[in-house]
C-alpha cells in the first residue's frame, strides 16, 4: 500500500524482439592437471649426521649402485613416525667417521663444486668407498692415487695396499723393494706390518736376482763390506714384477677377487 505522499515507480518493460536481449556467456571451468613429481628430476633429500656436522644432499647418489646405503632405504618406518634423514630434525647418524672423509667422499659421489683434489681427501673417498662399498667412487679414489702412492713411502703403500686391498698397489710396492739397490731394512719391512713368510720371499726373491746378476758379471752393485768388494745387483722392473707375480701369485689373486 502506497503512501498518500509516495512517488509511483515506473518499472521498464522490454517491447520487441527477444533475440534483441544481451547475451550472458556461461563459462565453464575446466580443472587443472593433476601436479605429477617427474620421473628423473624429482630428487628426494636425505640428511646426514657426521661428528657435529650436518650434511644434505640427494638421495639418488647413495642408491645409484647396490651398496650398505640402498638396503638402509627400503626400510620403512613404523607406521606414523617419520622416516629417518628426513629432516635436520632426525638425520641419518653416521658413527666412528671423520667429517673430513665424509666431506671428501661426498666430493666424488656430487663434484658439483669441484672434485675431491689432495692425497688426503683421496684417501678419505678411498677409505669410505670401501667400507660401504660404492664401487665407482672407489675406482675414481685408487685412480686419482695412483701416481701419488708412486712417490710415496713404501711401508706406508704396502699397508695401503693391504687396508684397501689394491692388488697393483701391492705388487709396486714388492717390486721396489725388490728392485732398490740398498739393503732390505728388517725394521723398515716390519713397519709395513708384513709378517714375517713375506719378509722371507722378499728376501728370497733379492737372493734369485743376485746370483743371477753374478752370473751374468754385472759390475752394477752395492758395495760388501765383509768382502771388500762390489756384490752384483741388476734386474729390470719387468723381471722383478714377474717374480713378484709368480712367489705372491696366491695373495695377489685373493686381491683380485676382493675387488
Amino acid at each position: 500500500m502506497m503512501s498518500p505522499n509516495s512517488t509511483p515507480i515506473d518499472h521498464p518493460t522490454f517491447v520487441g524482439d527477444p533475440s534483441a536481449l544481451p547475451r550472458v556467456e556461461v563459462l565453464e571451468t575446466v580443472p587443472e592437471p593433476e601436479v605429477e613429481r617427474d620421473d628423473v628430476y624429482y630428487f628426494e633429500i636425505v640428511v646426514f649426521k657426521v661428528e657435529n656436522t650436518l650434511f644434505k644432499v640427494p638421495r639418488i647418489g647413495f642408491e645409484s649402485e647396490q651398496n650398505v646405503f640402498t638396503t638402509l632405504f627400503t626400510l620403512s618406518p613404523p607406521k606414523g613416525a617419520q622416516a629417518e634423514g628426513a629432516d635436520d630434525a632426525l638425520p641419518i647418524s653416521l658413527h666412528g667417521i671423520s667429517k673430513a672423509h665424509f666431506r671428501a667422499f661426498l666430493r666424488v659421489l656430487y663434484p658439483v663444486r669441484g672434485i675431491a683434489s689432495t692425497y688426503e681427501e683421496w684417501l678419505g673417498a678411498l677409505d669410505l668407498a670401501t667400507m660401504w662399498e660404492f664401487k665407482e667412487v672407489r675406482k675414481k679414489s685408487v685412480a686419482a692415487l695412483n701416481q701419488l702412492i708412486k712417490s710415496g713411502n713404501v711401508a706406508e703403500n704396502i699397508h695401503l695396499a693391504k687396508k684397501y686391498h689394491v692388488e697393483h698397489w701391492l705388487r709396486y710396492s714388492y717390486v721396489r723393494l725388490v728392485t732398490q739397490k740398498e739393503p732390505l731394512e728388517i725394521d723398515e719391512l716390519c713397519s709395513s706390518m708384513l709378517d714375517l713368510l713375506t719378509i722371507a720371499r722378499l728376501l728370497s726373491i733379492r737372493e734369485k736376482v743376485y746370483v743371477r746378476s753374478s752370473r751374468a758379471g754385472s759390475n752394477d752393485g752395492r758395495y760388501c763390506g765383509s768382502c771388500g768388494g762390489r756384490q752384483s745387483y741388476n734386474i729390470t722392473d719387468a723381471d722383478a714384477s714377474d717374480l713378484v707375480s709368480h712367489v705372491f701369485a696366491e695373495e695377489l689373486r685373493g686381491m683380485q677377487a676382493e675387488h
